[in-house]
């Protein structure tokens, strides 16, 4: 499996207009193992391209590019992780949702698919 990295896909960094969402979780040490490969987009139907530094999750648009939601995670020493930081765009020509509820489900859903891809 190749693992995302900053250099895989196109990426534009979250401008400065973002929010802080409240959204916590905490993963196992191989939930964080499968969270560092982070996802590429192999098809058209792929919508998101993730990929893992230095403690932080960036969630882009696979079409844009643009960096929609970021996580930070601190990080255990048994290898866990718990959500510290949670901060999603808010530059309206980029992404255009005010809707937290949304928002996290979307966040959630990332995870799943994150944590069961193969």
């Amino acid at each position: 499996m190749e693992i995302a990295t900053r250099t895989t896909w196109q990426n534009t960094p979250m401008p400065e207009a973002r929010a802080e969402l409240q959204f916590e979780k905490k993963f196992q040490p191989w939930e964080v193992t499968r969270l560092k490969n982070g996802l590429i987009p192999h098809e058209m139907e792929d919508k998101w391209f993730i990929f893992f530094e230095d403690n932080y999750l960036y969630f882009h648009r696979s079409w844009t590019g643009i960096e929609i939601f970021r996580i930070e995670l601190a990080m255990a020493a048994d290898g866990s992780a718990t959500v510290k930081q949670c901060w999603v765009n808010r530059d309206k020509d980029q992404y255009n949702s005010h809707n937290e509820e949304s928002e996290l489900h979307t966040i959630r859903l990332l995870f799943e698919q994150l944590l069961t891809q193969r």
